[in-house]
C-alpha cells in the first residue's frame, strides 16, 4: 500500500516540490542548534540556558534531519540516486581528512583555545600511540567518523538499506520495533573488533538506531504527505512542540530529584538521557528502575520506542511551525548550511580566542558574559558559513566535482531503473516524448496538467526542471535526490567533554 501504481508501472513518488521548500525553511533554524551543540558545550550543566537548550534539542533536531535526508532517499534506486551516494561518501571523506589534518598537525593552535582542547580530547583516538600506530593513516581512520561526521556514513549507509528494507510488508513498524530491539534485548553485543580496538570500527549500532526515522521520510515521500493546512496548523505545531522538548529534561531532573542547571542536562557520557533519547548503547542506564532480566529489556525497549515516537511528533510539530514560502535569505541558508555543519568547529575556536570560554586549561572558568558572546557569536558566524560566497571558497568540499570521476548518471542509451534515465525516456505507457517543463511540449502543458498532483522538482545542480506525475509514472530526466536536500547542516550529538565516540552520540 506504500506505492502508487499507473499503467500497470510501480515506482517510487518524487519528493513535493513545496515539502523540499518547507525542508529548507527549517535547517536554516535548525543549522543554529547544529552550532550551538558544539559551541555552548561549555555552558552545558552549569548555566540554564545552555542546558535548557541542550536538552529540549534531543527532541527535534537529529530527527529533524534523519526524517528530511529519508525523505529525500530512494526506494527504487536508479543510477541517479547511486551517484548521490558516492557524492556524500566523497563530502564525508574530505571533511575526515579535514579534521584529521588539524588533529594532526594543528595541535598548537588548538592546544591555545579551551574548545580546541575539547577538539583534541576528542580526537585523541586518531593521535595517541599505544603501539598500534594510531597516528598513522589508515583505512580505519573513515570507519570511525571525526565528532560530528557520523551522520554522513548513516545517510549512506541508510540510503543503500533502505531499497532492500522497503520489500517488507511493513517496513517502518518493523524497524521501529528492531532497532529499540537489537541493542536493549541485547541480541548485538561489543565483541570487540581485533588489536585495534571497537573504537575503529564503523558505529553501525548508532547508524540502525536512527533508521525508524529515517523510514518514516520515506513512509511520507511515497504517501505524499503534506504538511496541515488549517488555519491554526500552525500554532498546533508551536503547542506539540512546547509540550514534548521537555521530557528529557524532566527525566533527569525527576530521576535525580534536582531542579538546576546539572539536573536538567546532566552531560553524562551514555548517561540515562543520552540512552534514551540519542540512542546510545543499550539503555543499561535505567536498570536501576526496570531491572535487567526479561522483563525490563522489555520494558527499555519500550521505552526507547516511546523515545522515537515522541521525537516524530516533535518533528511533525517543527515542520508545522516552520514557514511555508520561499523567503529569499532563509531559503537560500538552509540551502547552502551544509557548510556550517561541516566547519562549524572553527567558529568554535574563534569563539574561544575572544575568550568566552576562559583560559585555555581543564579547570578554567567561563567569565560571566562568556556564554552571551557564545550564543551571539554562533548566530553570526552561523551566517557567514551559509553565506554564497563562503559555500563558494568551500565548494570542494560541500559540492565536489566529480565528473571528471564518474561517468554521467543519465548515459545515452542506458536503461535505468524506471526506464527514465535512458536516453530515450519512457513514460508508464511507454511514451517517447520529452517530458521536460522547459519543452513546453504536450506533456508539459496537457496531460501533466491533467494529472492533479503533478509536480515540478527543479535544481540548478541538476540539469533541467522535470516533470513528475503523483501517480508515480516514470518521467523524463527525473533528477536524483541532490546532495544539498539530503546532507544539509547535517548534525551531530555532543555529549561532553570526554565524549570521544563520534561527537557523543
Amino acid at each position: 500500500g506504500f506505492f502508487s501504481t499507473c499503467g500497470g508501472c510501480e515506482a517510487p513518488t518524487a519528493p513535493l516540490p513545496e515539502v523540499l521548500l518547507l525542508f529548507d525553511n527549517a535547517r536554516f533554524f535548525l543549522t543554529f542548534v547544529t552550532s550551538g551543540q558544539r559551541t555552548l558545550i561549555e555552558f552545558m550543566g552549569t548555566r540554564w540556558f545552555s542546558s535548557i537548550f541542550r536538552a529540549t534539542s534531543m527532541t527535534y533536531m537529529m530527527p529533524a534531519y534523519v526524517v528530511f535526508a529519508g525523505y529525500s532517499a530512494s526506494t527504487e534506486p536508479g543510477r541517479r540516486d547511486f551517484h548521490t551516494v558516492i557524492k556524500i561518501g566523497v563530502v564525508y571523506s574530505t571533511a575526515q581528512i579535514l579534521n584529521l589534518l588539524m588533529l594532526r598537525l594543528g595541535e598548537p593552535i588548538l592546544s591555545a583555545t579551551k574548545f580546541g582542547l575539547l577538539w583534541l580530547e576528542v580526537g585523541t583516538k586518531y593521535v595517541e600511540e599505544t603501539g598500534n600506530c594510531e597516528s598513522c593513516w589508515k583505512v580505519e581512520d573513515w570507519l570511525a567518523p571525526a565528532w560530528a561526521l557520523w551522520y554522513l556514513p548513516f545517510v549512506i549507509v541508510a540510503s543503500t538499506v533502505l531499497p532492500l528494507w522497503w520489500r517488507l510488508r511493513y517496513p517502518l513498524a518493523s524497524a521501529w520495533a528492531l532497532a529499540a530491539a537489537v541493542p536493549c534485548l541485547k541480541l548485538s553485543r561489543d565483541m570487540g573488533q581485533g588489536s585495534l580496538g571497537q573504537q575503529w570500527s564503523l558505529p553501525l549500532e548508532l547508524l540502525f538506531a536512527w533508521f525508524p526515522l529515517f523510514v518514516l521520510g520515506a513512509v511520507a515521500r511515497e504517501r505524499r504527505w503534506r504538511p496541515w493546512e488549517h488555519r491554526w496548523g500552525g500554532l498546533a505545531g508551536v503547542a506539540v512542540l512546547a509540550a514534548l522538548v521537555w521530557l528529557p529534561a524532566a527525566q533527569t531532573a525527576i530521576a535525580r530529584g534536582e531542579f538546576s542547571p546539572r539536573g536538567l542536562c546532566p552531560q553524562e557520557v551514555a548517561g540515562a538521557q543520552q540512552q534514551m533519547w540519542e540512542y546510545l548503547s543499550d539503555m543499561d542506564a535505567v536498570n536501576g528502575l526496570v531491572g535487567d532480566d526479561f522483563f525490563g529489556r522489555v520494558a527499555k525497549t519500550l521505552l526507547r520506542m516511546f523515545a522515537s515516537l515522541v521525537q516524530a511528533c516533535c518533528v511533525w510539530g517543527l515542520l508545522q511551525a516552520t514557514p511555508r514560502r520561499r523567503l529569499r535569505i532563509v531559503t537560500g541558508c538552509g540551502r547552502r548550511s551544509l557548510a556550517n555543519y561541516l566547519f562549524h568547529p572553527l567558529s568554535g575556536v574563534l569563539i574561544s580566542f575572544l575568550g568566552a570560554y576562559g583560559p585555555p586549561r581543564a579547570d578554567g572558568t567561563a567569565p560571566w558574559w562568556g556564554e552571551l558572546v557564545a550564543v551571539l557569536m554562533t548566530v553570526v558566524t552561523s551566517l557567514l558559513w551559509m553565506t554564497p560566497w563562503a559555500w563558494k571558497a568551500v565548494s570542494l568540499v560541500v559540492d565536489p566535482p566529480l565528473g571528471w570521476l564518474l561517468r554521467p548518471a543519465s548515459p545515452k542509451g542506458a536503461e535505468g531503473a524506471l526506464g527514465a534515465e535512458a536516453g530515450t525516456p519512457l513514460d508508464a505507457c511507454g511514451s517517447t516524448e520529452r517530458r521536460d517543463v522547459e519543452s513546453g511540449g504536450d506533456d508539459a502543458g496537457g496531460r501533466g496538467a491533467a494529472n492533479a498532483e503533478c509536480a515540478v522538482w527543479a535544481d540548478a545542480a541538476t540539469g533541467p526542471p522535470a516533470v513528475r506525475c503523483g501517480c508515480a509514472c516514470a518521467c523524463a530526466h527525473l533528477p536524483a535526490a541532490p546532495t544539498s536536500r539530503v546532507l544539509e547542516a547535517a548534525p551531530g550529538i555532543p555529549a561532553s567533554a570526554a565524549a570521544a565516540f563520534v561527537g557523543g552520540a
